[in-house]
């Protein structure tokens, strides 16, 4: 298996992170199904680790603003007199994003780290 510099992996992954979460917003399967693999893909070698952390961090920190930007706007609606918005419970999604970019954070710190100390 090829080495790949540990920028270049997380640069991948955050790039194809954020384009699997926008291809979430519309097809959500399909979506679902291209991150299992390139995290597996990912997974195989100790090397793309920071790819993984981009990935995550990507997909992650995409859904995780879409969502807040949406009841925000919901809120700022509701805040002129005369109209109304009903924003649906996305707590859950909020949370799950916020976790997956968080762990991306964490492995590309571990990443970076790890490239210091042997390099």
């Amino acid at each position: 298996m090829t080495r790949v510099a540990p920028l270049t992996a997380w640069l991948l992954g955050l790039l194809l992170g954020t384009l699997d979460g926008v291809l979430g917003f519309e097809f959500p399967s399909l979506a679902l199904g291209l991150f299992a693999v390139a995290a597996i893909l990912l997974m195989r070698d100790t090397s793309r680790v920071a790819g993984l952390g981009g990935l995550l961090l990507g997909a992650g920190g995409l859904w995780a603003f879409v969502l807040l930007r949406g009841q925000a706007s919901c809120a700022a609606f509701n805040a002129v007199p005369d109209q109304g918005c009903v924003a649906p419970d996305v707590t859950s999604f909020v949370l799950v994003a916020t976790i997956a970019a968080l762990v991306g954070i964490g492995l590309t710190l571990g990443s970076a780290r790890r490239g210091r100390r042997s390099g």
